[in-house]
């Protein structure tokens, strides 16, 4: 990835977003903001993952693996209509530490060694995933195509303060 969240000030434009009830969805160096920005930590991963291919469980017990962070029990905006795995390409070198996540952000995908690739506010519309939905490797079965709509509509739709989603416009 490009550097820290912290280099790019992106605290204060989640902060500023909040601030006026607009949604947020973070994609990579987002997602970690997203995480920073409510108490959470990152760590380096062992090996980046440039340009690389990865299966990510988005099943709600995290299949049959560890995993340190606890997993989303309830839908996910992001990932309705997909699942229990997905291929994504991930362009990172930084991921949320599960042992510091904030309480407020669940867990909605794993890769199989545990690292977390993808939170949710548990009451903002507020998401984030450490990988490109816009990926060429996102995109088998159209997941990246429609992991983007289920966010346009879903995190509209659940706007604080009462949103219209798209599709529900006349």
């Amino acid at each position: 990835g490009p550097g820290n969240p912290g280099d790019f000030g992106c605290r204060r434009s989640i902060d500023l977003a909040r601030s006026r009830s607009i949604p947020i969805f973070g994609v990579c160096l987002g997602m970690q903001a997203i995480v920073e920005a409510f108490g959470g930590r990152l760590r380096r991963l062992e090996r980046p993952m440039h340009g690389k291919p990865s299966r990510i469980d988005l099943s709600p017990s995290g299949g049959d693996r560890v995993v340190s962070a606890d997993v989303a029990t309830t839908p996910s905006v992001v990932f309705a209509g997909l699942g229990p795995e997905i291929t994504v390409g991930r362009y990172h070198s930084l991921c949320a530490d599960a042992d510091d996540l904030p309480p407020e952000l669940r867990v909605t995908a794993v890769t199989r060694d545990g690292v977390i690739m993808a939170v949710e506010h548990l009451t903002e519309p507020i998401a984030g995933v450490q990988f490109h939905p816009e990926s060429i490797m996102s995109l088998g079965g159209e997941a990246g195509i429609r992991m983007i709509r289920n966010v346009v509509e879903g995190l509209a739709r659940d706007r604080v303060g009462g949103g219209v989603a798209p599709s529900e416009r006349g």
